[in-house]
């Protein structure tokens, strides 16, 4: 049972990816949006096993994504791969975000999408509420971590309050959910992706022991509660190998985000995050 546990730590801690960016209720979306449609994938050239899972944390409306990350999970390694929700996109001959695919077309259409800019080809989803990371970062006690600037930030309208200041410190589950909501950056949104990323890191290198296995039918029901996946636990325990091999330090973390360039807003109009296609198919191979 604790390796089946500790399988489900994993899975857990990925999907908490994401990092949320709201607290509100969301609505399921759309019916159209039941069933993604799976992109043909090459088989590894190595002929190890591995799976790609495209993770999604919704926003406040509980349509759109905020944030859209791959995660490839192999033998020896973890590849995070993240995209901006700026990144354009062609739909239906208008130039748009990547983030509106749901809206269009449901993940069938974020999953092509997706496949034409990286070549990825994912075999599974998990698509989060806002409010699961914090409850998870809370259910294990926070976790240690160093800020790297005082983050001060206020939206009224959102009843965001944004209060962190630089250095190390214990961050409790409100706080971490804020880290990762702060976007106050010269890069924006590329900033806070390497910044979502670290504190990922910080949390499975943590808590990957075997100390944090009372906390997990705990942080299971809260998963349960907040996630939409299909994802089976047959998925999960058929990694247990590089599960083991993560809770001992010996799994390589990979992070990645879509290679490109913000456009000119002022010229445009209209923020759009210019992806480079070529640069990301070749990342997302040797990753």
């Amino acid at each position: 049972m604790g390796k089946i546990w500790k399988s489900m730590f994993m899975t857990l801690c990925v999907m908490s990816a994401l990092l949320l960016t709201t607290t509100t209720v969301v609505r399921r979306p759309p019916a159209q949006d039941a069933a993604p449609r799976v992109i043909q994938a090459k088989k590894p050239t190595d002929n190890e096993q591995q799976m790609t899972v495209l993770l999604l944390g919704m926003d406040e409306s509980g349509v759109r994504p905020d944030s859209i990350m791959l995660v490839r999970v192999k033998k020896n390694s973890v590849t995070m791969f993240s995209v901006p929700r700026d990144t354009k996109v062609d739909i239906r001959g208008s130039a748009r975000k990547i983030n509106a695919c749901i809206v269009y077309g449901g993940r069938e259409l974020l999953t092509e999408k997706i496949g034409e800019l990286t070549g990825a080809a994912p075999d599974r989803f998990v698509s989060m509420k806002p409010g699961a990371f914090a409850a998870v970062v809370d259910a294990l006690g926070g976790v240690e971590y160093t800020v790297e600037r005082n983050m001060y930030y206020s939206d009224p309208a959102q009843g965001l309050y944004i209060r962190l200041d630089a250095g190390r410190q214990t961050l409790d589950g409100k706080q971490c959910e804020h880290y990762c909501r702060y976007r106050q950056y010269l890069m924006g949104d590329l900033t806070r992706t390497e910044h979502q990323q670290k504190l990922l890191k910080a949390l499975i290198e943590q808590k990957m022991t075997p100390a944090t296995l009372t906390a997990l039918p705990r942080l299971w029901k809260v998963v349960a509660e907040n996630v939409e996946t299909d994802l089976t636990l047959k998925d999960i325990t058929s990694f247990l190998p590089v599960l083991r091999e993560m809770a001992a330090g010996k799994t390589e973390m990979i992070s990645h985000t879509l290679p490109g360039e913000y456009n000119d807003m002022r010229k445009e109009g209209v923020c759009f995050y210019l992806p480079d296609e070529s640069a990301a198919k070749t990342l997302w191979q040797q990753g």
